[in-house]
């Protein structure tokens, strides 16, 4: 996934941004997902510094820590969610109050669009 492709669907006025690795907190924080996460938040940081004034900015949180009912709650309850094609996230991006997206990407989607949309309430 582009990094771009969050902030073309994230809303513009957003106030808060949390991020969950879909790595388990028992694991190793050291792992594959867990450094996206962690390059992703730096990269939402640095774009919305340039992009909003001050007293504007979102507010970017890694979630890393969080027991596994914790997090669905957060998915689910956001405003907008965005998840891999996976078990662990799609449930609550499914059920989302909010809007869902999930990745999902194929050599035959000449769309260019990487997220598609879960839900919608």
């Amino acid at each position: 996934v582009h990094f771009t492709e969050y902030t073309n669907l994230i809303t513009k006025d957003v106030r808060s941004i949390g991020i969950i690795p879909e790595s388990s907190p028992a694991k190793e924080k050291d792992g594959w997902c867990h450094r996206a996460s962690e390059l992703l938040a730096h990269y939402l940081e640095n774009y919305y510094a340039t992009t909003n004034d001050k007293e504007k900015r979102p507010i970017v949180t890694l979630h890393d820590s969080d027991p596994l009912p914790l997090q669905y709650a957060r998915i689910a309850m956001a405003k907008q969610s965005f998840s891999s094609f996976s078990v662990f996230g799609m449930i609550p991006v499914i059920g989302a109050f909010g809007k869902g997206y999930y990745y999902f990407h194929s050599d035959n989607d000449m769309t260019g669009k990487m997220f598609q949309k879960a839900s919608s309430y």
